[in-house]
């Protein structure tokens, strides 16, 4: 409303729509903007629709309530027919556009502003992940701080302004620095923030069900109450409804990737299962796509036997921690369905930690050409993936390079692990 007095009380009207269409007026010549017709006439009908409660709500088994927008994306993606698929997805746009209104005094901030400051807290938590990895590794800062900023996904990662480094790197980092320092329960605590990223979540959950398979719970314990806490006060915050939705939004983040309704970014698609799956027709990938997931979660399994055997090593518990950091890792960057190619920053303290002389990785077997070539991989294809963007072959490329540094990554540690059992 224009009128200071006026916005604290309600106004009568004759005719909300010519209401409407007065305000809009009043909005576009104050911002100097000029629309056509008949976007004119679709806001105006659209705010006039929605003034009405029965028309804005939906009728759920909960009562009368807005239907979340992750919730309206899934019915469009699994609609069956194309009326149906376009009716969800104009409902979506028409709610979005409506709840975008109640946001628009973060309009008057400028826009590049915004992601020069969110840039600027990114780089920010690099800075302290990279602190965190120096004091572990014994690698400079200032060296470190300079090769991070040479490999490719957190360049992405902060040029895009994407989230990973500072609700995915950092924490990840902080709880790895606590459970080496004998503070597991508070690793679990830090690494349970991960839900909020889910594609760093994994690394950690391995570590922890790892170090429960022997006999250590505590970090598990942490990451169980953690998660548990988040997850009651989100409920209490949003209700339940809304939180069971927000956990199984992964079937619309499933549906989105691989429905073919979208042009996803497919030439910065990583991880094997989504690599090998847009190779097929999308008539075929729900018969390929179980199969594939099937492999993946039987690579996270050995994974798990794989590192239960160092407890029967003689080997310090910091070693054994970040050996199985380093595969969670790994597997993470392979077996995760949904990844794009800046979430490989995932990969950060793997490579920190295998380029590491004096780190906590065992020193016998030279880890360090592992390190480098699978930094030299990651960083080398981010300009091959965005030349050849329609070359569905080249991230898969990418994902069998480092499906062969993990090979010899297990070599190397299979041959300590026999080193070790005969001495």
């Amino acid at each position: 409303m224009h009128d200071g007095q006026a916005s604290k009380r309600v106004l009568p009207v004759t005719n909300l729509r010519e209401f409407f269409k007065d305000e809009l007026h009043g909005a576009l010549e104050k911002r100097q903007l000029a629309v056509e017709d008949q976007t004119e006439h679709y806001v105006v009908n659209l705010l006039t629709l929605f003034s009405r409660s029965e028309e804005l709500y939906d009728a759920t088994p909960e009562g009368t309530r807005l239907k979340p927008l992750v919730v309206m994306l899934s019915e469009a993606l699994e609609a069956r027919s194309a009326d149906d698929r376009n009716r969800s997805l104009q409902r979506l746009g028409d709610v979005s556009l409506f709840i975008a209104g109640f946001f628009a005094p973060f309009s008057l901030v400028d826009p590049n502003l915004s992601l020069f400051l969110w840039q600027l807290m990114s780089v920010v938590a690099l800075a302290l992940s990279v602190t965190i990895l120096s004091r572990v590794s014994r690698i400079k800062i200032s060296e470190l701080f300079f090769l991070s900023f040479l490999y490719g996904p957190v360049f992405l990662t902060l040029w895009a302004g994407q989230l990973g480094l500072g609700f995915g790197l950092l924490p990840l980092c902080i709880g790895y620095f606590l459970l080496l320092r004998q503070m597991p329960f508070a690793a679990g605590i830090v690494w349970s923030f991960l839900l909020l990223k889910p594609q760093y979540f994994f690394a950690p959950a391995f570590v922890a069900l790892v170090n429960a398979l022997t006999g250590r719970y505590r970090t598990l314990t942490g990451m169980s109450v953690g998660v548990v806490c988040l997850i009651v006060l989100t409920t209490a915050a949003f209700s339940t409804p809304l939180t069971v939705q927000w956990l199984l939004s992964h079937r619309v983040s499933d549906a989105y990737f691989f429905s073919g309704l979208q042009g996803i970014p497919s030439h910065l698609l990583t991880g094997l299962p989504a690599n090998l799956l847009i190779l097929f027709s999308v008539n075929e990938r729900e018969l390929v796509k179980l199969p594939l997931y099937a492999g993946a979660a039987a690579m996270w399994l050995f994974g798990f036997w794989f590192c239960s055997r160092f407890k029967k090593l003689q080997m310090a518990e910091s070693a054994q921690i970040s050996v199985t950091f380093v595969v969670g890792l790994v597997l993470s960057s392979l077996t995760l369905p949904h990844l794009l190619y800046y979430d490989l920053c995932i990969l950060l303290p793997a490579g920190v930690l295998l380029l590491a002389r004096d780190g906590p990785l065992p020193k016998q077997i030279g880890l360090q050409a592992i390190g480098v070539s699978g930094w030299i991989a990651v960083s080398g294809f981010l300009p091959l993936l965005l030349l050849f963007a329609n070359q569905k072959l080249a991230p898969l490329l990418l994902e069998l390079i480092l499906l062969i540094l993990f090979v010899w990554l297990l070599k190397q540690l299979n041959q300590f692990c026999k080193l070790t059992a005969r001495a």
